[in-house]
């Protein structure tokens, strides 16, 4: 935005310009999904699992 800024553009195109030069929110979004995928914690849902059994029988 600051580049486009400096080359004379108002705020207001610079800050079009900078988000057009993003990309598609959607793919990008697709795309950091592939990337930052989080594993299940077994052993974390294992013991949350028991002790839902255990009250469930108390």
């Amino acid at each position: 935005m600051e580049e486009h800024e400096k080359e004379g553009f108002t705020r207001e195109e610079a800050i079009d310009m900078a988000i057009k030069q993003m990309g598609d929110p959607l793919e990008v979004g697709r795309e950091l999904n592939k990337v930052h995928k989080s594993k299940p914690e077994w052993s974390i849902l294992a013991l949350r699992s028991y002790c839902h059994s255990l009250f469930i029988f108390l």
